[in-house]
């Protein structure tokens, strides 16, 4: 969802969790933000290196997309676990930690909230954050062919 110039005007992320935007995305224009939804869902056994790939690809096509119509700045609501794998392979995302909570407990998709034991976290990203997604992919593929030629 692309950011509307408009009073009142928040993302869906701040209809579930209650947050300021963090330093650095306040002094960007609303219009030139926005707010990626659920692109990806995880294997049931859960993260693993190659598992990544899959995610890192369809964060690239929507921040070379950003990239070409002037988005400066994303915001996000990824599970916790997820976001420990993209920051350990060096994606360039931001926590927001004193975000809290507010979905309701009675609300339609309260069980991606409350009952699963991944809880999920809201994240942003400042600019062009494509390096560190492709920088990510290439120790990916580095790491596969090694694989088959070993």
């Amino acid at each position: 969802m692309l950011g509307q110039e408009r009073a009142g005007f928040q993302f869906p992320a701040q209809d579930a969790f209650d947050f300021s935007l963090p330093p650095g995305v306040g002094e960007i224009p609303v219009r030139q933000c926005h707010e990626v939804g659920r692109l990806v869902s995880e294997r049931p056994e859960g993260v693993v290196p190659g598992a990544l790939l899959t995610p890192l690809g369809l964060m690239q096509a929507a921040s070379l997309y950003s990239r070409r119509v002037g988005i400066r700045c994303g915001l996000g609501i990824i599970k916790q676990r997820l976001v420990h794998a993209l920051l350990g392979v060096g994606v360039s995302l931001h926590g927001i930690p004193a975000a809290r909570l507010i979905y309701p407990r009675s609300g339609p998709i309260s069980g991606y909230f409350y009952r699963h034991p991944d809880p999920p976290v809201p994240v942003y990203w400042l600019g062009d954050i494509v390096p560190s997604i492709e920088r990510a992919i290439q120790n990916y593929e580095v790491l596969a062919q090694e694989s088959v030629l070993a």
